[in-house]
């Protein structure tokens, strides 16, 4: 089993950097799902998948042939899954203030549950032995590192805070029930975040096991990218995630040419060697600019090669 992050600054090349490297383990007999970590899911459209704009086959897999699947979370499917009584306290909660209705649910979608989703169809693809590989295509850099810090946040809410809560909520429910419309949260409540972070025992292990897990950084040969590339780096080393890759993604390739072109080129070669710099001992993996989209099955065949 292996799980493969790719993460990086946004408009690099992340999701096709993704799908070509999932087309590639697919191609080599490994069963394999791609995965969105990203709230703008475009890996239908990377795989020009004829579907409906807004089709995201409820969240669950969607076959692309017989080794290989992608998977792009649908947040309100995820929220009737494994949010239940969860989402139902905190919608229940905001129409006390007086908030609309139909506004209480949407606002009720708090930040990370998206990624929570995921992360119980990881712990619980791993469990069942489902797949091969399983390859992440992260959100932008900030948003994949809370990604990869929520186990630990949880776990720390579960030891130090969740009991305490509970039996505060036990006492104070009678009395609060009694002098004010505020409700407070059911023992169902407590019970449904007990059984969430039970779900995802283990998951922490798996995610800082160099055996299974890796990252690989994927960067464009410029200064600016390239630094938020070294911050990237520094953070998820802090979070003890094993990068084994740094992709400096789209290199204009020697058979182009012309006085603008040569430009960029110069610009590139320079930043590609600052990259060696950098991340050594980390191999660097360059992939060049194709002349057109990337886009289908055997484009992103091409771009793995």
């Amino acid at each position: 089993m292996r799980i493969i992050f790719f993460a990086g600054k946004g408009g690099v090349g992340k999701t096709s950097i993704s799908a070509a490297t999932g087309v590639k383990a697919s191609e080599m007999g490994y069963k394999t799902i791609i995965m969105s970590l990203d709230i703008a899911h475009n890996l239908s459209d990377i795989f020009d998948l004829d579907k409906d704009l807004m089709d995201l086959n409820k969240g669950k897999p969607v076959k692309i042939n017989d080794n290989l699947w992608i998977q792009e979370l649908d947040i309100y499917e995820e929220v009737n899954r494994n949010w239940g009584e969860i989402y139902s306290y905190i919608s229940t909660l905001l129409n006390t203030t007086g908030i609309d209705e139909i506004l209480a649910e949407e606002l009720a979608i708090l930040p990370g549950m998206e990624e929570v989703s995921l992360l119980l169809y990881i712990n619980s693809y791993v469990k069942r032995n489902k797949y091969d590989v399983i390859i992440l295509d992260c959100a932008p850099t900030g948003e994949s590192i809370r990604f990869i810090s929520i186990p630990t946040t949880l776990e720390w809410y579960m030891k130090k805070i969740f009991k305490l809560e509970r039996r505060i909520a036990k006492y104070v429910r009678p009395v609060a029930n009694r002098i004010s419309d505020v409700p407070i949260p059911k023992e169902e409540y407590f019970d449904a975040i007990e059984r969430l972070f039970d779900r995802l025992r283990g998951v922490n292990g798996l995610l800082e096991d160099p055996e299974i897990t890796s990252v690989r950084l994927v960067t464009n040969a410029e200064k600016i990218v390239l630094k938020e590339t070294q911050r990237a780096f520094m953070y998820f080393c802090l979070y003890h995630m094993n990068i084994d890759a740094i992709i400096v993604n789209r290199i204009i390739p020697e058979v182009a040419q012309g006085s603008f072109i040569s430009s960029w080129k110069n610009s590139q070669r320079l930043y590609l060697e600052r990259a060696k710099e950098y991340f050594d001992p980390i191999p660097i993996l360059p992939a060049n600019l194709f002349e057109g989209e990337v886009i289908g099955y055997e484009a992103l065949k091409r771009l793995a090669e």
